[in-house]
């Protein structure tokens, strides 16, 4: 009896290191993953083709429109956010709200208004993991200003309302009749439980001043960025064995002490293990966490 509960007492140690782990490797070490794919996806969207039409040199008079092509793939670059008062500086915009896409950035829902349409253009971002981008949406206050951009086109938005929801609430992603943008993440801070939600609504003023010095009425999408996932996915079944097989390990590391001095080497083959394991590991865990 004294063995199993020798046994516990280590497993629950060696789980309690692993998940001690794996808190900082969630917050910094999947923003760092999520910073390259950007630079990636900043690289992609530049090569994105497009037409314009101009109307004239003047000040325009009418708020530019964009035209996508029918088909977007997933993880699509699609436009650069901007949100000051919530520390975002042109983000890359991805198609999908899934994990996997919203691991890279900012995601838009796929059927909702696209960037420069006229409709609920809805979005989604990470509050504490993967860039994080919406770790300060809960900052913004109604009037506050939200850019998107795409092709050397601007739209403004000024924020209407702020509201929290819960997950299953999606009126929120419904079309709209004018200009209209939405943000949501999760909320509180490093929990699921409910959702934060941002809606905006065009500033025509500051969107026609904004696209003053082309006066471009349609920016029309020729040619999608060619994307490449940069984070890859593991199947979650396989990421749960992955991390049973490294907990064990770990609990194998610590109960060898007494009998090898190779011990220490073994605890460190251990913690390399651990560190592969958080990448499978992360994620798990909720899509805008």
């Amino acid at each position: 009896m004294r063995r199993i509960f020798m046994v516990i007492g280590i497993t629950l140690l060696a789980l309690g290191l692993f998940i001690l782990g794996f808190v900082p490797y969630l917050i910094y070490t999947t923003n760092g993953q999520s910073v390259a794919a950007q630079k990636v996806l900043s690289g992609e969207l530049t090569k994105q083709r497009t037409v314009k039409t101009v109307t004239s040199k003047h000040v325009p008079t009418t708020v530019p429109t964009a035209i996508w092509p029918s088909t977007i793939p997933l993880g699509t670059p699609l436009a650069k956010l901007s949100i000051p008062t919530a520390g975002v500086v042109n983000d890359v915009v991805v198609e999908g709200a899934d994990e996997l896409r919203l691991q890279e950035g900012p995601g838009h829902y796929p059927n909702t208004a696209l960037p420069g349409e006229v409709g609920n253009v809805a979005i989604a971002g990470h509050r504490t993991t993967w860039l994080r981008p919406f770790y300060d949406l809960n900052a913004v206050k109604p009037g506050d200003l939200i850019t998107l951009s795409v092709g050397g086109s601007s739209w403004i938005y000024s924020v209407a309302w702020i509201r929290v929801v819960q997950p299953s609430d999606i009126s929120v992603l419904a079309p709209t009749q004018g200009w209209s943008l939405t943000l949501t993440t999760c909320t509180p801070l490093y929990s699921a439980a409910q959702r934060l939600i941002v809606r905006a609504t065009l500033d025509r003023s500051a969107t026609l001043a904004a696209n003053v010095t082309t006066s471009t009425r349609r920016i029309e999408i020729t040619q999608l960025a060619a994307h490449k996932t940069v984070i890859k996915h593991v199947s979650n079944w396989f990421a749960i064995l992955w991390i049973a097989a490294d907990i064990l390990a770990l609990v194998a590391a610590i109960m060898a002490k007494k009998r090898t001095s190779l011990w220490f080497l073994i605890l460190i083959a251990c913690v390399i293990f651990s560190y592969q394991a958080y990448g499978p590991l992360a994620q798990l865990v909720p899509p805008t966490w």
